[in-house]
């Protein structure tokens, strides 16, 4: 998790910068009125983005509690969906069918990259790869067992994922969740 935490923070240190610029720029504007929409608009902008930061932030600390995955999986994932248009390049885009792939599963791949983040197969230095014009390979997912968690009413060890959070904040089962209704 701290790969999104540290990408989140990267982000919104780079968001923030641009909002300084673009204070900067509206500041500089000659009407007055265009200055006050557009403060206005960045203003919801980065209201926004700050609920959109903790609501991720909120949702992958779940997930990752829960046992569906571990932190340096969504740096993959991330990695994998950027990857999708054919550039790695941190924004989703038109596909460019001209990208390199990886010769060993036909996903895109990122030139610089020393490995496949699909299949982790060694990339030739030029990356010169097959060419196809889908972005999607069927990829079998990682298998692990799921973390296990104790229940603080009954004290049964179950699934971390089968696990609930209880008004007091303790960590329950389905049984004792339920029964307090």
């Amino acid at each position: 998790m701290t790969f999104f935490r540290d990408w989140v923070l990267r982000s919104t240190e780079a968001t923030q910068f641009d909002v300084h610029e673009l204070r900067s720029e509206i500041a500089n504007m000659p009407s007055a009125d265009a200055v006050v929409r557009l403060s206005g608009e960045l203003g919801v902008a980065m209201a926004r983005l700050d609920r959109l930061e903790l609501l991720c932030d909120a949702i992958l600390s779940l997930a990752e509690m829960k046992g569906l995955f571990e932190g340096p999986e969504v740096e993959v994932m991330m990695q994998r969906l950027d990857l999708l248009d054919g550039v790695e390049d941190v924004k989703r885009g038109p596909i460019r069918v001209d990208s390199p792939r990886c010769a060993h599963c036909s996903h895109f791949v990122n030139p610089k990259r020393r490995t496949c983040v699909y299949c982790d197969a060694r990339l030739p230095a030029s990356a010169e790869a097959p060419r196809a014009t889908s972005p999607y390979r069927d990829a079998p997912p990682a298998v692990r067992e799921a973390p296990h968690a104790t229940c603080a009413r009954c004290k049964q060890r179950v699934p971390q994922s089968a696990t609930y959070f209880t008004r007091e904040g303790e960590l329950a089962c389905a049984g004792c969740f339920n029964a307090d209704g």
